[in-house]
């Protein structure tokens, strides 16, 4: 008995398609979704390193500071600090080169009892202040202070011969009152702070003007550089990094401490390979995260025309299996006379070969140079089995019909 093989589809239905579109909506939505997020990730790796070292600088700077901040703090303190002044007649005592050479920064005293009795610091020895040019000056600071009935007081007066007006400070006691400045780049500023700092200093003080930051003329100082306590304005401005504190005892000025250059140097350095080694990482990451999207969107792409060109390829096969099964149903019901079956198998023959034609040339453009085409789809098990469904058509005229594939495809 001969049998048929039929193959059988499942009809169509509008649901499914509507379905599979509805489907394909989500997932679409889900890749463009996924790329947005791939998108900013790359940006964010690409702003991570410059986020990140900000971050570190502050974290360094901080551990850096604290172990230091109760001796900017002592500075601070003992500038505000009245010192004990000593019992003394001529002004130069031992006792009173004692205490200048404790209290390097103070600048004159006065008695509060006397307000004629005007000293004035001259070296190792207070003076009395007659005829002295400064005299008019100090004297206006003292009364001041004595109107205003404060023990603090904050002058602003530029002294005679002063290039640049340092910070000054009046402190009035009992019996007492005694004027304070600091002169940027003087020998008393300077052994003030040797004085707190003791032999081993582990940074520099500058004081920046209000302004002084954005000023373009700023040059170093020899009295400003290392291995000086003091450092003047520009290595406050272009030192590798800075703490700067916003004091009530320094009014319009700012107090900054540095470190020395080869210290600050090191940790520069230290900053700068991490960060090198963080943006080294942001970009493998980030290229890396790149060099996916480029592969999906290619092999997006080579899918899309692989399901075009098998598209395509069903479609052109669709004629020569029309004629093929249409020949074979003439020949099996026995329509023609016996003088025309020759050229109906020539024919069906030309038409297995376009047919065979179509199907290597379909598999050659699907597979490329790489060789990498979907041959699933169209392989020789395929063809064997639309060979199988011819058969009996051939069987029933007395005839057979032999396909012989290559194991190999294309």
């Amino acid at each position: 008995m001969t049998v048929r093989r039929v193959a059988r589809f499942r009809p169509f239905r509008e649901q499914d398609n509507r379905h599979s579109g509805a489907w394909d909506f989500v997932r679409k939505g889900v890749l463009r979704v996924l790329d947005l997020l791939a998108v900013s990730m790359a940006i964010l790796l690409v702003l991570a390193p410059f986020v990140w070292r900000k971050s570190k600088a502050d974290k360094v700077v901080d551990a850096w500071s604290q172990p230091r901040m109760s001796e900017i703090s002592r500075v601070e303190k003992d500038w505000m600090t009245l010192p004990r002044l000593p019992e003394f007649t001529r002004g130069d005592e031992p006792v009173v080169k004692e205490f200048l050479n404790a209290e390097p920064l103070v600048l004159a005293v006065r008695a509060r009892s006397a307000p004629r009795n005007l000293w004035i610091r001259r070296g190792d020895a207070l003076v009395r202040a007659e005829g002295d040019t400064e005299a008019p000056t100090l004297n206006a600071w003292f009364a001041k202070a004595e109107k205003d009935q404060v023990f603090i007081s904050l002058p602003t007066d530029v002294l005679p011969g002063e290039q640049r007006s340092g910070p000054k400070v009046v402190l009035q006691g009992d019996r007492w009152a005694v004027a304070k400045a600091w002169r940027e780049g003087s020998p008393e500023v300077e052994q003030f702070l040797r004085n707190h700092f003791g032999p081993a200093p582990s940074f520099r003080v500058v004081l920046l003007k209000d302004g002084d930051e954005a000023r373009k003329d700023l040059s170093p100082q020899a009295w400003g550089a290392e291995p000086h306590l003091q450092g003047d304005p520009y290595w406050g401005v272009h030192s590798a990094f800075s703490v700067q504190l916003i004091s009530n005892e320094f009014p319009g000025w700012t107090f900054t401490v540095i470190p020395f250059r080869a210290e600050g140097r090191a940790i520069q350095l230290n900053l700068r390979m991490q960060f090198a080694l963080a943006a080294a990482l942001a970009v493998i990451v980030g290229l890396s995260l790149v060099l996916a999207l480029y592969l999906r969107a290619r092999a997006r792409r080579k899918a899309t025309l692989d399901a075009d060109r098998m598209a395509s390829m069903t479609h052109s096969l669709k004629t020569p299996l029309a004629i093929l099964k249409f020949r074979c149903d003439t020949l099996r019901l026995g329509r023609l006379p016996p003088d025309q079956l020759d050229s109906q198998l020539i024919q069906i023959g030309e038409e297995a070969d376009r047919l065979s034609a179509i199907i290597e040339h379909a598999l050659m453009a699907i597979q490329g140079p790489s060789e990498s085409g979907p041959q699933q789809d169209v392989n020789p098990q395929w063809i064997q089995g639309v060979a199988e469904d011819l058969a009996p058509a051939f069987e029933a005229e007395n005839r057979r019909l032999v396909l012989t594939c290559s194991d190999q495809a294309g």
